[in-house]
């Protein structure tokens, strides 16, 4: 992995974290590819969660049309074809994030000890901010 790689924040559905989770879904979808190279995901589950609740590594990012990202990944996408398709009916790019493993935090947390906001779309987070995440979501305190 590039070791210039970045830790990105990104905000997820509940339904689909539990499927992350569970090793039903390996692929998260996106629009929008990354401007720099990413090497793990801190995964905010939106409500009615609100929370920071764990992470992925990444196996490996693919850039290509909605269509192919389908033929590829459809059985272990975690969603329905027709939701997938409504996602993507306005652009001709598509995303898939492939997960190598999800890390579950022992102690779901607020987003606010970031001092950020939930992202829209996804944040850039500084390696300090990511000892911190992991810090606070295995019951450890800040180092």
């Amino acid at each position: 992995m590039d070791s210039s790689a970045k830790t990105v924040l990104i905000s997820i559905h509940p339904q689909y974290v539990d499927l992350i989770s569970s090793g039903k879904k390996k692929i998260e979808f996106r629009k929008r590819n990354f401007a720099c190279p990413v090497k793990r995901f801190v995964v905010y589950s939106t409500a009615p969660v609100s929370k920071i609740v764990g992470f992925f590594d990444v196996e490996d990012i693919e850039c290509t049309t909605p269509q192919k990202l389908w033929e590829n990944y459809a059985s272990v996408g975690g969603i329905e074809q027709k939701d997938y398709f409504e996602y993507y009916a306005n652009t001709s790019n598509a995303v898939g994030i492939r997960i190598k493993k999800y890390t579950p935090f022992q102690n779901a947390f607020n987003i606010s000890v970031l001092n950020t906001t939930p992202p829209q779309s996804y944040k850039y987070l500084t390696d300090r901010d990511f000892i911190l995440v992991n810090n606070l979501g295995n019951g450890r305190e800040n180092v």
